[in-house]
């Protein structure tokens, strides 16, 4: 039905219940249900970085990282190239506080996979955070209400509690 109104809006509640709502439901442990818990209330607005510049949805070819250190209990998420940037980001370039972010990760030097993180993409006054690069991709030939935008993640520190853990954890 909102398709019917308005495309854009019926993009953007895709992406907020169904990729970033959905992932987090289908992902996560009761750790994370007071996050969950004002995803509906639109508190925290989501955005889903998974496509890269340089791979698409290719997950086993994806740049982009999150290390773990086991002193400090964090995982680190960066972007190492420019291929690695997320790209074509629904809620990114000015919506979305909180991404769910896919990231090749490092356990002990070990390569463990593919995993998905909660990460803060914007502060209480929708600032970037702190080593969060964010742009709007600009005009489109339609469905301008969507924001799509570019992320680029530069030593992004997150506790080990963000990584969404139903089948893998540290």
């Amino acid at each position: 039905m909102l398709g019917m109104v308005n495309g854009s809006l019926a993009t953007k509640f895709t992406v907020q219940f169904n990729l970033f709502g959905g992932t987090l439901n289908a992902l996560s442990t009761k750790r994370h249900l007071p996050f969950m818990n004002q995803v509906d209330s639109l508190k925290n607005m989501g955005c889903f970085c998974f496509t890269e510049l340089g791979y698409g949805n290719n997950a086993p070819k994806m740049e982009t990282t999150a290390i773990y250190d086991v002193t400090t209990e964090t995982f680190t998420i960066n972007s190492p190239t420019v291929a690695s940037q997320k790209f074509w980001i629904t809620n990114g370039a000015c919506h979305a506080n909180y991404a769910v972010v896919f990231a090749q990760t490092w356990v002990k030097g070990v390569n463990e996979g593919i995993n998905s993180f909660i990460v803060q993409v914007r502060d209480e006054n929708m600032k970037a955070s702190k080593g969060v690069y964010i742009e709007d991709m600009g005009m489109k030939l339609g469905l301008n209400g969507i924001d799509n935008g570019r992320l680029v993640f530069n030593q992004v520190v997150v506790k080990r509690e963000a990584m969404l853990n139903k089948y893998n954890d540290v």
